[in-house]
Protein backbone atom coordinates (compact mmCIF):
# COMPACT_ATOMS: atom_id res chain seq x y z
CA UNK A 1 0.00 0.00 0.00
CA UNK A 2 1.16 3.48 -0.86
CA UNK A 3 0.24 6.66 0.04
CA UNK A 4 1.76 10.07 -1.08
CA UNK A 5 0.68 13.64 -0.23
CA UNK A 6 1.83 14.76 -4.17
CA UNK A 7 1.06 13.51 -7.38
CA UNK A 8 1.86 10.17 -8.93
CA UNK A 9 2.95 10.92 -13.02
CA UNK A 10 4.32 8.63 -14.95
CA UNK A 11 5.13 8.73 -18.72
CA UNK A 12 5.55 5.04 -19.17
CA UNK A 13 3.64 2.11 -17.76
CA UNK A 14 1.93 2.20 -14.17
CA UNK A 15 1.26 -1.14 -12.57
CA UNK A 16 -1.07 -1.44 -8.95
CA UNK A 17 -0.18 -5.04 -7.26
CA UNK A 18 -3.30 -7.38 -7.13
CA UNK A 19 -4.99 -6.49 -3.84
CA UNK A 20 -2.66 -3.11 -2.94
CA UNK A 21 -4.18 0.49 -2.35
CA UNK A 22 -2.86 3.93 -3.53
CA UNK A 23 -3.62 6.75 -1.85
CA UNK A 24 -2.65 9.87 -4.00
CA UNK A 25 -3.83 13.63 -4.33
CA UNK A 26 -4.04 13.25 -8.04
CA UNK A 27 -2.53 10.42 -10.55
CA UNK A 28 -1.75 11.27 -14.52
CA UNK A 29 -0.76 7.91 -16.16
CA UNK A 30 0.94 8.55 -19.92
CA UNK A 31 1.28 5.39 -20.54
CA UNK A 32 -0.25 1.83 -20.15
CA UNK A 33 -1.28 1.09 -16.50
CA UNK A 34 -1.86 -2.43 -15.18
CA UNK A 35 -4.68 -1.94 -12.41
CA UNK A 36 -4.81 -4.52 -9.23
CA UNK A 37 -5.50 -3.15 -6.65
CA UNK A 38 -7.24 0.27 -5.68
CA UNK A 39 -6.64 3.66 -6.82
CA UNK A 40 -8.25 7.12 -4.87
CA UNK A 41 -7.16 10.93 -4.73
CA UNK A 42 -8.40 14.03 -3.57
CA UNK A 43 -8.44 15.10 -7.00
CA UNK A 44 -8.25 13.04 -10.57
CA UNK A 45 -7.14 10.09 -12.18
CA UNK A 46 -5.63 9.98 -15.83
CA UNK A 47 -4.81 7.42 -17.53
CA UNK A 48 -4.04 7.83 -21.28
CA UNK A 49 -3.03 4.52 -22.75
CA UNK A 50 -5.06 1.46 -22.23
CA UNK A 51 -5.80 -0.05 -18.70
CA UNK A 52 -6.26 -3.68 -18.05
CA UNK A 53 -7.32 -4.65 -14.43
CA UNK A 54 -5.39 -7.59 -13.17
CA UNK A 55 -7.56 -7.83 -9.92
CA UNK A 56 -10.35 -6.62 -8.72
CA UNK A 57 -10.41 -2.49 -8.62
CA UNK A 58 -12.03 0.12 -7.18
CA UNK A 59 -11.14 4.40 -8.48
CA UNK A 60 -12.20 7.00 -6.45
CA UNK A 61 -11.36 10.82 -7.15
CA UNK A 62 -13.08 13.92 -8.11
CA UNK A 63 -12.94 12.40 -11.77
CA UNK A 64 -11.65 9.55 -14.11
CA UNK A 65 -10.28 10.09 -17.45
CA UNK A 66 -9.33 6.81 -19.46
CA UNK A 67 -8.77 5.93 -22.98
CA UNK A 68 -10.12 2.40 -22.51
CA UNK A 69 -10.68 -0.28 -19.77
CA UNK A 70 -9.90 -3.78 -20.01
CA UNK A 71 -11.46 -5.48 -17.35
CA UNK A 72 -10.05 -9.67 -17.67
CA UNK A 73 -12.79 -10.64 -15.94
CA UNK A 74 -12.25 -8.76 -12.99
CA UNK A 75 -15.08 -6.25 -11.19
CA UNK A 76 -14.75 -2.41 -11.76
CA UNK A 77 -16.01 -0.07 -9.16
CA UNK A 78 -16.08 3.63 -10.03
CA UNK A 79 -17.12 6.37 -7.52
CA UNK A 80 -16.75 8.86 -9.61
CA UNK A 81 -17.72 10.25 -12.20
CA UNK A 82 -15.78 8.55 -15.11
CA UNK A 83 -14.59 9.68 -19.12
CA UNK A 84 -13.71 6.49 -21.10
CA UNK A 85 -12.81 7.50 -24.78
CA UNK A 86 -12.81 3.67 -25.60
CA UNK A 87 -14.88 0.69 -24.22
CA UNK A 88 -14.88 -0.98 -20.98
CA UNK A 89 -14.95 -4.52 -22.09
CA UNK A 90 -14.75 -8.27 -20.32
CA UNK A 91 -15.90 -6.79 -16.49
CA UNK A 92 -17.05 -9.05 -14.48
CA UNK A 93 -19.47 -6.80 -12.07
CA UNK A 94 -19.32 -2.68 -12.80
CA UNK A 95 -20.20 -0.54 -9.71
CA UNK A 96 -21.08 3.09 -10.14
CA UNK A 97 -21.47 5.58 -7.67
CA UNK A 98 -25.11 7.43 -6.84
CA UNK A 99 -25.34 10.53 -8.20
CA UNK A 100 -22.17 9.90 -11.14
CA UNK A 101 -21.73 9.91 -14.42
CA UNK A 102 -19.92 7.30 -16.80
CA UNK A 103 -19.67 7.89 -19.75
CA UNK A 104 -17.98 5.19 -22.48
CA UNK A 105 -17.62 4.47 -26.37
CA UNK A 106 -19.37 1.22 -25.28
CA UNK A 107 -20.25 -1.24 -21.67
CA UNK A 108 -19.68 -4.99 -21.71
CA UNK A 109 -20.32 -6.44 -18.06
CA UNK A 110 -20.97 -10.35 -17.52
CA UNK A 111 -22.16 -9.94 -14.01
CA UNK A 112 -24.42 -8.29 -12.54
CA UNK A 113 -23.97 -4.26 -11.98
CA UNK A 114 -24.91 -1.90 -9.84
CA UNK A 115 -25.68 1.71 -11.10
CA UNK A 116 -26.23 4.60 -9.01
CA UNK A 117 -25.98 7.36 -11.65
CA UNK A 118 -25.87 7.74 -15.32
CA UNK A 119 -24.49 5.76 -18.01
CA UNK A 120 -23.96 6.68 -21.57
CA UNK A 121 -22.29 4.69 -24.33
CA UNK A 122 -21.41 7.37 -27.18
CA UNK A 123 -20.85 4.71 -30.13
CA UNK A 124 -21.64 1.12 -29.12
CA UNK A 125 -23.95 -0.86 -27.05
CA UNK A 126 -24.24 -1.82 -22.94
CA UNK A 127 -24.40 -5.19 -21.79
CA UNK A 128 -24.80 -6.32 -18.04
CA UNK A 129 -25.37 -10.14 -17.09
CA UNK A 130 -28.14 -7.91 -14.33
CA UNK A 131 -28.67 -4.51 -13.36
CA UNK A 132 -29.57 -3.21 -10.03
CA UNK A 133 -30.44 0.47 -9.69
CA UNK A 134 -29.02 1.81 -6.48
CA UNK A 135 -30.69 5.61 -7.63
CA UNK A 136 -32.80 6.68 -10.45
CA UNK A 137 -30.38 6.05 -13.69
CA UNK A 138 -30.76 7.56 -17.06
CA UNK A 139 -29.30 4.68 -19.86
CA UNK A 140 -28.37 6.07 -23.35
CA UNK A 141 -26.61 3.99 -25.56
CA UNK A 142 -24.95 5.60 -28.73
CA UNK A 143 -27.57 8.86 -28.96
CA UNK A 144 -31.01 6.13 -28.77
CA UNK A 145 -29.73 4.26 -31.27
CA UNK A 146 -27.84 1.42 -29.93
CA UNK A 147 -28.91 -1.81 -27.43
CA UNK A 148 -28.97 -1.81 -23.79
CA UNK A 149 -28.77 -5.82 -22.49
CA UNK A 150 -29.14 -7.04 -19.50
CA UNK A 151 -30.49 -10.10 -17.19
CA UNK A 152 -32.98 -8.97 -14.50
CA UNK A 153 -33.67 -5.47 -13.54
CA UNK A 154 -33.39 -4.53 -10.06
CA UNK A 155 -35.19 -1.03 -9.28
CA UNK A 156 -34.97 -0.71 -5.62
CA UNK A 157 -37.38 1.71 -5.91
CA UNK A 158 -35.86 3.74 -8.58
CA UNK A 159 -37.37 4.25 -12.03
CA UNK A 160 -34.51 4.25 -14.94
CA UNK A 161 -34.87 6.02 -18.09
CA UNK A 162 -33.75 3.86 -21.37
CA UNK A 163 -32.80 6.18 -24.57
CA UNK A 164 -32.02 3.60 -26.63
CA UNK A 165 -33.50 1.59 -30.06
CA UNK A 166 -34.11 -1.50 -28.24
CA UNK A 167 -33.67 -3.35 -24.58
CA UNK A 168 -32.96 -6.90 -24.50
CA UNK A 169 -33.67 -8.55 -20.97
CA UNK A 170 -32.29 -12.07 -20.66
Amino acid sequence: NVTSAGTVTTSGAFLTATGSTLDANDVSIGGTSSLGGNVTTTAGQTYTGATTLTGDVRLQGSAITAASIEGNGHSLDLQSTTNVTGDIANVATLVTATASNLTAASITATGPSSLGGNVTTTTGNQSYGGTTLTAASTLSANGGAGTISTGTVTGNGNNPLWTIKSVQLR
